[in-house]
């Protein structure tokens, strides 16, 4: 329900039972995304940002061609050397899809304003 940017990651999911704790070996061809958006996440939990105190934004593939990589070495590494990923799932509560929150990671510029209200509301 959390509409994960890694599509891989629900259909492991999907297979387990709260409480449960299962791994997940994932083929590349899977993970094609999962580079660029690990570095999304990274940035996001570390709070990077640019000049001026604005986000640092830039298209991950972007990231690629005007820095030379991601940013990351393993990332980097796993950009230039795709290969299985050994994921490791605890599964704690499910959310349905009507019923999940957008975590401000994943949201637009535009959903971001969307939501400040709400948030405000709820202190």
């Amino acid at each position: 329900g959390k509409d994960f940017q890694i599509e891989f990651w629900e259909y492991c999911l999907q297979s387990m039972m709260i409480g449960e704790v299962s791994s997940f070996v994932v083929p590349p061809t899977r993970l094609v995304a999962f580079p660029a958006v690990n570095k999304k996440l990274r940035d996001y939990m570390l709070d990077k940002v640019g000049t001026a105190g604005a986000a640092k934004h830039s298209c991950a593939f972007m990231s690629l061609q005007e820095h030379n990589g991601l940013g990351y070495p393993d990332l980097d590494d796993l950009v230039s050397n795709p290969r299985m990923l050994e994921f490791i799932f605890e599964l704690h509560s499910v959310v349905l899809p009507n019923e999940a929150r957008k975590e401000t990671w994943i949201m637009t510029a535009e959903e971001k304003v969307a939501a400040i209200p709400q948030l405000r509301q709820e202190g």
